[in-house]
């Protein structure tokens, strides 16, 4: 099976993909009590999918929202219009903007 090669991200976009991981990471483990790898002991597909996530949010949010629902809208299920006010396009917003806000803040030595 071939792979995705990993994104060539900056420092700053693989803290943020880092920060994607262990945000979910939390979450899960709040709200469903299942346990997730650390982004050290992650599989390099999970760590993949998080700097592809990054990558992808360096583009206008729509273009985002597209690849983050690429794979539902191909199997024909519906997914909320990037204008609608949900929860699932609210979250999405989230993703961007945590990546946007790590990846383009200044450096406090600057």
């Amino acid at each position: 099976m071939n792979q995705a090669p990993n994104p060539v991200l900056t420092a700053r976009e693989e803290a943020a993909a880092r920060m994607l991981h262990e945000a979910e990471r939390e979450h899960g483990q709040l709200i469903y009590g299942s346990p997730m790898a650390s982004w050290g002991d992650a599989t390099e597909g999970s760590r993949r999918s998080k700097r592809s996530i990054v990558a992808k949010a360096r583009g206008s949010f729509e273009d985002f929202y597209a690849f983050m629902t690429l794979a539902e809208r191909q199997a024909g299920i519906q997914v909320p219009s990037v204008h609608e006010d949900t929860e699932r396009v609210r979250g999405h917003r989230m993703q961007y903007a945590i990546v946007q806000h790590f990846t383009q803040v200044e450096d406090v030595a600057d």
